[in-house]
């Protein structure tokens, strides 16, 4: 997450999730694309906003999150990852990418310091349509749900030129279709 500029989340640079866990990718579509506005609230003070670069996945998400910066460490992909670069995305690199998201939670569930942008955002608990486990609340409808979300990112990771960025939530435990989901974006 080294960035040569003071604040690596100012950048008006679009993020596009490409890959998401079954938890997430009714949240964040895939190819969507938005970007971290700074604002600032008399309450909270400096933060961020998601803006939506087209239509969000649902009109409600993200609407008035306010996310704030969280965490000192600052670990280096290759330190998270256990590897150096990704290549680009595209079908052949998926489970690639899958892999990765997986390093990284494992890493981030041992360093809870690691800079991110943290917030709380209202979401539903799953997509409409979507098949539900036996425990799960047979035939409800979503519930939009509050829930913790996570941003990292990490600099020169794809193709050792472009950011990383990679999405932690974990979703409701009345919904046993979300767990810990994760979403991973490049800009």
């Amino acid at each position: 997450m080294t960035d040569s500029t003071s604040d690596p989340w100012r950048p008006a640079r679009p993020w596009q999730i490409v890959r998401a866990d079954l938890d997430l990718a009714h949240v964040f579509m895939p190819l969507s694309s938005f970007r971290f506005e700074p604002v600032q609230d008399a309450k909270r003070g400096s933060g961020y906003k998601i803006v939506h670069n087209f239509q969000a996945p649902h009109p409600n998400c993200f609407g008035d999150t306010f996310l704030r910066p969280v965490g000192t460490s600052r670990p280096s992909f290759e330190t998270a990852a256990k590897r150096k670069t990704l290549p680009a995305y595209d079908a052949k690199t998926a489970a690639d990418y899958a892999t990765i998201s997986d390093h990284l939670v494992e890493f981030l569930d041992r360093d809870h310091e690691v800079r991110r942008l943290e917030g709380i955002v209202r979401v539903p608990c799953h997509a409409h349509g979507g098949t539900l486990p036996k425990n799960a609340l047979h035939g409800h409808t979503p519930l939009w749900i509050k829930t913790t979300i996570h941003f990292y990112q990490f600099d020169k990771v794809i193709d050792g030129d472009r950011p990383l960025l990679l999405v932690r939530a974990p979703l409701s435990p009345l919904c046993p279709t979300n767990t810990d989901g994760t979403a991973v974006g490049l800009a």
